[in-house]
């Protein structure tokens, strides 16, 4: 399989924006070499996806960017199941006149990935000297049902079977999960 290396510069080039601008040879071969017109550089560009070499440099960039972003299933629950953990309780404190104190400052990545919406509305209350402001917080988060039935529908849980004979949903839930 032909790399980049073995290319031009140029030819590397043009692969490289073949494939980042969605396959137009012509505009790929615009970007390489600015100073031709559109129809040189469509049939510049026609010359060389007929070349094996490019082809093969283009096959394998798809093939390397594909295996890069491999999506399979284990990580498909993996990302569930945090969705499915999540708890916004873990940032939400409530002081000494029972208000709810929100705290973000030790928030990871997969607690940010579980949040879709965070907004902050700074509400004035009172009139004239007993005047004060609130911020009024608004939390979303991924639905934990749907997050649970992509996880109980996953193979290895089998959390939803359905019986053949009788067309009956059997849940199964675990002991650990008939406690909560």
């Amino acid at each position: 399989m032909t790399d980049l290396i073995s290319l031009t510069h140029a030819e590397s080039i043009f692969v490289a924006e073949y494939l980042r601008n969605g396959g137009n040879g012509t505009q790929a071969a615009l970007s390489v070499w600015g100073y031709m017109s559109p129809n040189n550089a469509g049939s510049t560009a026609s010359n060389l996806l007929q070349r094996p070499d490019i082809v093969d440099a283009l096959m394998g960039a798809k093939v390397r960017v594909l295996q890069e972003a491999v999506i399979d299933r284990a990580w498909l629950l993996k990302r569930a199941a945090l969705l499915a953990d999540f708890n916004i309780n873990r940032f939400i404190k409530i002081n000494g006149d029972g208000q709810p104190v929100y705290n973000f400052k030790n928030a990871t990545d997969e607690d940010w990935y579980c949040i879709t919406e965070l907004t902050v509305d700074r509400i004035v209350r009172g009139t004239g000297e007993e005047e004060y402001e609130i911020d009024k917080v608004k939390i979303k988060a991924e639905s934990k049902i749907r997050a649970l039935e992509l996880v109980g529908r996953h193979v290895d849980v089998g959390a939803f079977e359905k019986e053949a004979s009788t067309g009956e949903i059997h849940v199964h839930i675990s002991e650990k999960a008939s406690k909560l």
